[in-house]
């Protein structure tokens, strides 16, 4: 039986090559959490409603888990612990409903597809060869 031999050369620059895509790739990552959580904010503020302007101050963009890709977006409860009730509506004390104003809800919804677009660009720019 013969003997095969194969040798792969290039290894090397092609595991440097792969090490330098995923630094791009987390590095956009990163900047579009903050662009996306930019936009929601400013898009949750436009939809939430104004009585006293506490709840509208207290949507906040929250980075404690970045490092971890994680950027969450809404009221401070402990600013505005109404919140969910202006979100989803409540029983008054007479017993009559409010409804809500769902303006996380809408924000979702209008911005997903702006952020899908944000995030589409951002890895395709990390995929291009440099």
């Amino acid at each position: 039986m013969p003997n095969v031999s194969v040798t792969i050369k290039g290894t090397t620059e092609l595991i440097n090559q792969f090490k330098k895509t995923n630094a791009k790739i987390n590095s956009n990552i990163q900047k579009g959490l903050k662009a996306s959580a930019l936009l929601s904010q400013r898009v949750m503020k436009q939809k939430s409603p104004i009585d006293t302007g506490t709840l509208h101050r207290s949507i906040v963009i929250n980075t404690d888990n970045l490092k971890n890709n994680e950027i969450s977006i809404g009221p401070d409860t402990t600013k505005a612990p109404y919140a969910a009730f202006v979100e989803y509506g409540h029983h008054t004390r007479s017993g009559s409903f409010v409804s809500g104003q769902y303006f996380v809800r809408d924000t979702i919804t209008q911005v997903s597809p702006i952020i899908d677009n944000i995030f589409r660009e951002l890895i395709s720019q990390a995929l291009k060869p440099s």
